[in-house]
């Protein structure tokens, strides 16, 4: 089965052209006994490279690609299976655009003289599209600007060990409490209230073992305990994921929310409702009354898991959320995955034109932590920052 794969990386400070050039050579011959073609391109410090061939050799190669020292900021584009090569002449064909600019050529110039177009002259496809946008600087100013400001220095947030107190819910129901952070404004934002299972259970797991009964019961006292254990542990604002069952039952949901939370102390404004993108819209025709309510009592709207269901843009066309959780879906591993960059940095300018405060789910690793603050996110939810513990808070000190 033959395969397309495209990436772009950046080379490290001391390999000079002679190197790069030598590597090329024998990359070239090992590539025509992988039965791998297709082109690579230079454009000082960046490399864009199209392989196509055998689906196990392109892998094997890749592989060897992420673990070479002199290769950076490796970020994977294409990684698909095909019919036919667009490049069919084994081996490695090398383009360096400052020597093609040097030598007065154009790109269409310079390809046509070495026999470089793809078959059948398909300059409309994805990977000439590709090639385009690299040579056109998207890439090079895109990548640039990741390198520039990912590598900045936040000062991580230090937990406040004497701070760490255990709380009892009213109703026996499990929580953990997980800060999100702002790292431009050196603050945490909101804690969010994690359901667990009594044994510390992640919530789906939990959730998924109730019947009907027992989960419209859990509904009804579970945001009380969550509201309870807040008050206890000193959280000033914290957020808590509902059921669209539970948050669009009735109009008079929104009053019974604020009575609990007065009863506990709290403020509206003191309060993030999280549902998820998929729950969002649903077939709950009391949403958009239950909504403006929410908000006109001072309560914020949080959007969780964006990315990961069906309603998309067209939800923030309708509803317009104060905060955008992005899917943990699309945040691991986005340092080097080009499709999720694309997806988050659109989803992030979408948020940015309408006022609506984006957060990082999931973040884990310190790459995927520095590409997102390098397209301008600040807040981040995730273990690089806060481990979550059962009916307990641990406070954050800058």
């Amino acid at each position: 089965m033959l395969a397309s794969l495209i990436y772009r990386s950046q080379i490290i400070e001391n390999v000079d052209k002679e190197m790069i050039m030598e590597v090329v050579k024998n990359a070239n011959h090992r590539n025509k006994k992988r039965e791998i073609s297709g082109l690579l391109f230079f454009d000082a410090p960046f490399f864009f490279q199209v392989l196509e061939g055998p689906q196990e050799s392109i892998k094997a190669l890749y592989r060897k690609i992420l673990q070479d020292p002199r290769h950076s900021n490796v970020v994977l584009l294409v990684d698909e299976t095909i019919k036919a090569r667009q490049y069919p002449n084994l081996g490695m064909h090398f383009l360096d655009i400052e020597k093609i600019k040097s030598i007065d050529l154009s790109l269409a110039e310079y390809r046509e003289k070495n026999h470089l177009n793809p078959a059948n002259n398909n300059f409309d496809s994805k990977i000439e599209k590709f090639i385009c946008q690299f040579i056109e600087y998207k890439y090079k100013s895109n990548l640039r600007h990741a390198i520039a400001n990912g590598l900045k220095q936040f000062s991580y947030p230090v937990i406040q060990e004497h701070s760490n107190c255990t709380a009892e819910p009213p109703n026996g129901y499990v929580f953990a409490f997980q800060s999100v952070i702002d790292c431009r404004q050196r603050k945490t934002v909101f804690v969010e209230a994690l359901a667990r299972g009594p044994d510390g259970q992640g919530a789906k797991e939990y959730l998924s073992s109730m019947s009907q009964a027992e989960f419209a019961h859990y509904d009804m006292h579970s945001t009380e305990d969550a509201i309870s254990l807040a008050a206890q542990l000193g959280i000033e604002k914290l957020s808590v994921n509902f059921s669209p069952n539970t948050i669009f039952q009735s109009i008079d949901t929104v009053d019974k929310l604020g009575a609990m939370l007065e009863r506990y102390g709290f403020n509206p404004n003191q309060l993030v409702v999280e549902i998820t993108e998929s729950d969002f819209i649903g077939n709950h025709h009391l949403a958009p009354n239950i909504i403006a309510k929410l908000r006109a009592s001072g309560v914020e709207l949080a959007v969780d898991d964006f990315g990961a269901g069906y309603a998309g843009l067209s939800l923030l066309a309708q509803f317009q959320p104060d905060i955008l959780k992005i899917d943990s879906g699309l945040i691991g591993s986005i340092s080097s995955s080009g499709p999720k960059q694309s997806i988050v940095r659109a989803i992030h300018d979408c948020a940015d034109s309408l006022a609506i405060s984006v957060v990082a789910e999931g973040v884990e690793h310190e790459k995927d932590f520095q590409y997102l603050t390098s397209i301008g996110i600040s807040q981040f939810q995730g273990h690089l920052f806060h481990t979550p513990k059962l009916n307990s808070y641990t406070a954050h000190q800058w």
